[in-house]
């Protein structure tokens, strides 16, 4: 199965309110930061949704509690000159995969792994092999047509 079937299918178990909620509660919380969500910032969850699957409420959590290690990873895997100090939903989906790996590596890493970073490192094992398999197939799709 495809990874965007894959992911779709998972990704329908958190709804994009259910994330916007998650969202504004960290960013209350964390930043004080008490705003809504404009339209735009619900189509990007829902795209960052479909990139990471059910593992999107997690990477949104340890990505906001650990904002400023993310955003210098990913100007630095980019070679940006700044990035946000705050968190912004669209750096975030257009960084996905530094937050996504830059977490894993977070929660693989701990002294003392909790259950939640199990559950997340074994999703994100999950995901990273879908993907291979995907790439190995459109690779071999690839050669035959070549």
């Amino acid at each position: 199965m495809e990874t965007n079937k894959v992911l779709e299918m998972n990704a329908r178990r958190t709804s994009v309110m259910a994330l916007a909620s998650l969202w504004k509660c960290y960013m209350k919380t964390i930043f004080k930061v008490d705003k809504s969500l404009t339209a735009k910032e619900f189509g990007q969850l829902k795209m960052l949704r479909r990139s990471l699957g059910d593992t999107t409420p997690d990477v949104i959590e340890r990505t906001l509690h650990n904002w400023l290690l993310f955003s210098s990873k990913a100007r630095a895997n980019a070679g940006l000159l700044c990035s946000p100090a705050t968190p912004h939903i669209g750096f975030l989906l257009t960084h996905w995969g530094t937050a996504a790996d830059v977490m894993y590596s977070l929660a693989k890493c701990s002294t003392s792994q909790s259950t939640a970073d199990i559950s997340f490192m074994k999703k994100m094992d999950t995901l990273i092999e879908q993907m291979k398999k995907d790439l190995k197939a459109e690779l071999a799709a690839w050669k035959a047509n070549d």
